[in-house]
């Protein structure tokens, strides 16, 4: 197994035969040469192992991800999926937890904790390091990245419509506040999608619906 620089579970299973790692689901996430002790993700992401070769990568990095295409606002109940547009620039840890987080929504029990966002919380103090992804959380990734996965954990004791209704409105202010028409739209989208489906729910909840999901795509 490779240990995971950023913490939490290690990254995956590495095949010296053939050089890919492999996810838990058996999925290949990447590649690793441990001559240079480099991992690198389909989306162009590289992050440095320790114990192998001298490279030394930044943690987090500012490296290129491709964003998805945002609905014109209103946005339709239905909502595609995104086609790939041109690339903009976040960190490292933000665009890998983000892809988590997205890609769990396209199956059951996606409202689970996620050890991306515990290492991403322990990055960013003073949030709260418990690997859940809150309102509070969300809303710190939507200051940097315009495309919010679906909240997985609200606040114990809050109400369901104020809590939702406060959480649309922050992103909705963000989004006009800023001057990037994409990232704009992408908050809205984002607000728009949010329904708080996992309000007050402690069991795992089915995939969201095909014409609501989102996907971080890769740029040729």
């Amino acid at each position: 197994m490779l240990a995971n620089p950023l913490g939490g579970a290690p990254i995956g299973t590495y095949d010296p035969k053939t050089g890919n790692v492999t996810g838990p689901t058996g999925a290949i996430i990447g590649t690793f040469d441990p001559a240079t002790g480099i991992f690198r993700m389909p989306d162009g992401t590289s992050l440095h192992v320790p114990g192998f070769g001298q490279a030394s990568v930044p943690t987090p990095a500012a490296v290129p991800v491709p964003v998805p295409t945002p609905a014109a606002v209103p946005v339709p109940a239905s909502t595609p999926a995104a086609v790939p547009v041109p690339a903009s620039t976040v960190l490292s840890d933000t665009a890998q937890m983000v892809a988590a987080l997205l890609d769990a929504e396209s199956r059951s029990g996606w409202n689970r904790i996620e050890p991306t966002v515990t290492a991403w919380q322990t990055a960013r103090p003073p949030l709260k390091v418990d690997g859940k992804f809150g309102p509070k959380t969300a809303l710190t990734v939507a200051q940097e990245f315009g495309t919010v996965p679906i909240v997985r954990f609200w606040p114990v004791g809050s109400q369901k419509e104020t809590a939702l209704n406060a959480y649309r409105a922050a992103l909705i202010e963000l989004a006009n506040h800023t001057t990037d028409p994409v990232r704009a739209n992408q908050l809205r989208l984002s607000a728009q999608r949010e329904q708080a489906l996992a309000f007050s729910n402690h069991g795992p909840l089915p995939a969201i619906a095909p014409g609501s999901l989102i996907s971080l795509q890769r740029v040729a």
